[in-house]
């Protein structure tokens, strides 16, 4: 048969076999037990049940069958293995139209099928893996997409590795000092199980790595050591056979050949953060495609772990901030509260300082509105109680040469943005204390006086926020410099006509002074010889006297 692919013909009613080369492959055993030329059923008796069907449809209909990826169980190497055929039986038909035997050809599509079915494990925990968002889901998750490829997987443990005081291994298997010692840091965690019952031998809950030898345990030391992937043949002394009794086996349900142990090292960290305990397909032998399948598991794994773990790491760094934010938000409330109270003291304080003090008070917007007055303010002003601005206040108390001042004064400090100082006469009338008035023309009318202040508050860009101002009455100082003018006033007219009437005086004294002294100085004179020395010197000393009276008077 000159077909490149596998194929064999059954010749009559026996169906003997008559097969090429590469059909050997397919029935290694049953050709080298004699199966060319001999009868199908004979040479190949565990395929009846799939020969006989399509035997006997080309016989009786004459049709071509097809069978699509058949499973079925070769032996090779003394063990029966799982592959996939896709089969086309065609009838062959003598001249007379009659069926005298069918012709097979077999194409071998196990690798796409085994490919297929571990391409779909793979993608599942893939799916299954991203959802979870915390450590338990993880592992939750992972058993899940482990379960749905019963075949390559028969049973399943997986282990979380954790420090004994931390949640993650990371913190403490980096620790220093020996490989020992690191390992007494470390314990193991049975996080999910397939096909294993729970408190099986094989698989204890919680462990400690360094010292115990139940179940798994020196292997999982082991692979924590190298963190590669551990192959152990089932049956030999290090794994007997008794450990794996009782494993609910799924797929073939037999007893794998092989068991593999796999560390999880997750990209984010040197360190092993979990193991897996997988069993191997006992129908399947354990080559190199399967050994890159397993790995690829654990990539996809160790992925999806680093990626919880990272998560975890940051919901739990977002926790501590947002339970310190709490704790300032908290802490800032309580300050706040009471701040609040002490600045509604100051506040209650001021408003009692502002209400007791003898000063005006006010605080004016930038539009110049009024946003508080106290209550000497209304006193002071009170012709403009009904006033919501300076502008109406200023109209109210003041005539137009006062009001023109002030506005320039405004300007000037909402230009300057500085200090102002100035005084201001209001139309107001001023009555003087009571009894201070001493004479009739210190009872004219008088004007209220004020000293107004005005202080702007900025912020930080230099810009008028409100403004500030304080006035003072000063009517009463006003007043008292106009009695104190009018004081010097008068002093200075009764000094003026005290020296007018002095002037008078001596110009009427000073004539007859004048006659006196030459009529005296005549008789002394005149009578030298005839007075004595005593009557002499008398009128000298007289003489004397009344010359310094007229130099007085001039």
């Amino acid at each position: 048969m000159d077909d490149p692919n596998p194929a064999v013909v059954f010749w009559g009613d026996e169906h003997v076999m008559i097969y090429n080369e590469p059909y050997t492959s397919i029935i290694r055993t049953q050709h080298e037990r004699g199966a060319m030329g001999r009868p199908a059923l004979t040479a190949m008796p565990e395929f009846r049940d799939q020969l006989v069907p399509m035997l006997e449809h080309n016989r009786t209909k004459g049709e071509a069958v097809t069978h699509k990826n058949m499973a079925l169980f070769l032996e090779k190497q003394g063990l029966l293995e799982e592959t996939y055929m896709s089969l086309r039986y065609v009838p062959l038909i003598d001249e007379d139209g009659i069926v005298v035997g069918s012709y097979e050809s077999v194409s071998d599509v196990t690798r796409e099928i085994i490919s297929d079915r571990r391409l779909a494990t793979l993608l599942q925990i893939g799916d299954h893996t991203s959802k979870a968002h915390v450590l338990e889901d993880f592992w939750v998750e992972a058993t899940n997409a482990l379960s749905y490829n019963d075949k390559d997987f028969p049973f399943a443990m997986l282990y979380s590795v954790e420090g004994r005081n931390s949640r993650s291994s990371s913190q403490s298997s980096s620790a220093g000092g020996s490989t020992f010692s690191r390992l007494k840091m470390l314990r193991c965690t049975l996080r999910g199980a397939i096909g294993v019952p729970a408190g099986h031998p094989a698989a204890p809950v919680l462990d400690d790595i360094a010292a115990s030898d139940d179940g798994f345990m020196p292997f999982l030391r082991q692979a924590l050591k190298t963190k590669k992937m551990l192959v152990l043949s089932v049956g030999d002394k290090d794994l007997p056979t008794s450990l794996l009794e009782d494993i609910q086996f799924r797929g073939y349900q037999e007893m794998p050949k092989f068991v593999v142990v796999l560390p999880l090292v997750p990209t984010t960290t040197d360190n092993v953060s979990g193991i897996i305990v997988l069993g191997i397909n006992p129908r399947r032998s354990l080559d190199q495609d399967y050994k890159q399948f397993i790995n690829f598991c654990g990539n996809v794994l160790t992925t999806s772990l680093a990626s919880v773990m990272l998560l975890e790491d940051e919901v739990r760094r977002s926790t501590a901030l947002s339970r310190q934010a709490r704790l300032i938000q908290t802490r800032l409330g309580e300050e706040l509260i009471f701040s609040q109270a002490e600045t509604q003291k100051s506040e209650e304080r001021f408003q009692k300082f502002a209400d007791r003090a003898d000063v005006a008070m006010f605080v004016l917007d930038t539009a110049g509105e009024y946003s508080y007055r106290n209550d000497r303010w209304f006193d002071i002003f009170a012709t403009a109680a009904g006033a919501t601005s300076v502008q109406e206040a200023w109209k109210a108390v003041a005539d137009e040469q006062e009001i023109a001042h002030a506005s320039e004064y405004w300007q000037k400090l909402m230009t300057s943005h500085k200090n102002i100082t100035f005084e201001m006469r209001l139309s107001i009338p001023y009555q003087p204390p009571h009894g201070l008035v001493v004479e009739q023309r210190d009872a004219q009318r008088h004007h209220r006086w004020i000293l107004c202040s005005c202080f702007p508050e900025l912020d930080k860009d230099g810009h008028i926020v409100e403004v500030f101002g304080v006035v003072t009455d000063i009517s009463k100082q006003k007043w008292g410099e106009t009695v104190q003018q009018m004081r010097a006033d008068d002093a200075l007219e009764s000094k003026r006509q005290l020296e007018n009437f002095v002037d008078s005086v001596s110009h009427e004294m000073r004539n007859p002074l004048s006659a006196i002294i030459q009529s005296a100085d005549g008789l002394i004179a005149s009578h030298h010889g005839l007075l004595d020395e005593n009557a002499e010197q008398l009128l000298s000393v007289s003489l004397e006297w009344l010359m310094g009276g007229i130099g007085k008077l001039n």
